[in-house]
């Protein structure tokens, strides 16, 4: 247990800022972490043992653990100075100047509370966990945004309870006919998978109140809909299994919400850090890309001429479904084309210096009309295919612009959509959209979200300047209590 406590802990960047760590942790601080985690106790104590190791210079193991680049340095708020959760409040956040003598600053109190967070993370979802408890989440899968924010909550519970985080389960619709949905297609692993007795899982049925839930010693009632929970593609083989599962979806839901119950829903660990920095450091760890899909990513970057230091605003247009007057009632949004964002664009470049666009979109219009706006250059992948192959008709042909777009859910059932072809596509616009100095889009698009959460964690967790056009940040996954301009949405 001390060899793997001092192997897990050296190597605890390769999982937050991938790519490994200068300095190195002391032999004794390693050792008694070590036996702790193994133990699955996470002590006070190590408060103190963390600040004799960190030393004189703390910001700086942040800015090595997350690989930050020194122009979003300039360029963003430390968590440490706002309200931690202050991203939930308004749509708009400009820092207030650009200052190149400006760097991050964390006193060692910000950064133990960091390294007992990611540290207990890391270990739970590292092949080095050896916690009697297991868990395998399944991917709820729906849009990518989304299906990535579906694991969560699990890990959630996963850190509250003690459960060993195991690779998930592979995907049933982001597929194709050369890849059977293998989690390690898109996603780097977590624990390895160890087969068990399928019948450990509670069987009972209908629906358990919130209070006897948290009465719960170890969290089993909900693992079954952690391991198992779907919209689309439900397997369960029968009606009786099928009805015991989906009545716990609620309650479990419920359990880590943060609209229902506060702070409250927080492992231990993570309450000083608050929500936005929990869920946004879980899904930088769900969210690190496999070597295929990082091979991808690196080829569009060379492809567009990324610029190296990362100055450019990153705008995301969701077009698409969203524009389906169905998918609008239901998610709270509504359809804006290019020149909706613009302003805000143009706020940004002003402040900031920046005139190179990243334009991130599901729609040519959008593409089109950057025409309009030729003070600005625009970084747009011509050779992603866009509407065409959502568009009511045959996977693989271009259909006319006059058959209407359907819900990518629909599209992935119906064989219209290549699964692999869209999740590496969509990945790919994420990470750019995260690898930018300041960002333009909407919170009710979960890859707008994402992207800004990945920003934040590879910052060193420093708020970067952001507009949203229509809500708040928010995150309740599988439940609708996200507030925009359009009502609710399932955030």
């Amino acid at each position: 247990s001390l060899a793997a406590g001092a192997e897990f802990l050296n190597g605890l960047s390769l999982y937050l800022g991938r790519r490994e760590m200068k300095t190195q942790v002391s032999p004794l601080l390693a050792a008694v972490l070590g036996a702790t985690f193994a133990c699955g106790l996470f002590p006070e104590q190590q408060h103190e043992l963390l600040e004799k190791d960190l030393g004189d210079d703390p910001e700086r193991l942040i800015s090595e653990s997350t690989g930050m680049q020194e122009i979003s340095r300039h360029m963003c708020v430390p968590i440490s100075s706002k309200n931690k959760d202050m991203i939930m409040d308004g749509r708009r956040h400009l820092t207030p100047e650009l200052d190149d003598k400006f760097t991050v600053k964390y006193s060692k109190k910000n950064v133990t509370a960091f390294h007992e967070f990611s540290s207990q993370l890391s270990y739970l979802s590292s092949s080095e966990c050896k916690q009697s408890k297991r868990l395998r989440i399944r991917p709820m899968e729906n849009g990518v945004g989304s299906t990535v924010f579906s694991l969560v909550k699990p890990i959630l519970h996963a850190m509250t309870y003690g459960y060993c985080i195991e690779t998930p389960r592979d995907f049933k619709l982001y597929t194709d006919e050369e890849n059977d949905g293998k989690w390690g297609r898109y996603f780097k692993g977590m624990s390895k998978v160890i087969k068990r007795d399928k019948t450990r899982t509670a069987q009972s049925t209908g629906e358990t109140g919130l209070e006897k839930l948290l009465e719960s010693k170890d969290g089993e009632y909900c693992n079954e809909w952690w391991e198992n929970q779907c919209d689309y593609f439900c397997d369960y083989g029968d009606s009786k299994t099928d009805l015991r599962i989906k009545s716990k979806r609620t309650s479990c839901e419920v359990l880590y919400s943060h609209h229902h119950r506060g702070d409250e829903m927080l492992p231990k660990v993570a309450k000083p850090l608050g929500f936005f920095y929990t869920v946004s450091h879980i899904v930088s760890l769900v969210f690190r890309p496999s070597a295929v899909a990082t091979s991808l990513i690196e080829q569009r970057k060379e492809r567009l001429g990324w610029p190296k230091d990362n100055k450019i605003i990153s705008l995301h247009v969701r077009l698409g479904d969203a524009c389906l007057k169905s998918q609008a009632d239901e998610h709270g949004r509504s359809c804006n084309q290019l020149g909706d964002y613009m302003d805000n664009v143009k706020t940004m470049s002003k402040k900031y210096n920046i005139s190179t666009i990243y334009l991130a979109t599901d729609g040519n219009s959008a593409v089109e009309d950057t025409a309009k706006y030729p003070e600005y250059t625009w970084l747009v992948d011509l050779e992603v295919r866009r509407e065409g192959n959502r568009r009511v008709g045959v996977m693989g042909k271009d259909v006319p612009k006059t058959q209407p777009v359907v819900a990518i859910e629909e599209s992935l059932h119906s064989g219209r959509v290549n699964g692999t072809r869209e999740f590496l596509n969509v990945m790919s616009d994420i990470v750019l959209l995260s690898s930018s100095t300041a960002m333009v889009g909407k919170f009710t698009s979960s890859i707008f979200r994402l992207a800004y959460m990945l920003n934040f964690v590879s910052r060193g967790y420093c708020y970067p300047p952001m507009t949203s056009l229509d809500s708040a940040w928010c995150f309740d996954h599988s439940l609708k209590t996200g507030v925009s301009d359009k009502g609710n949405f399932w955030c």
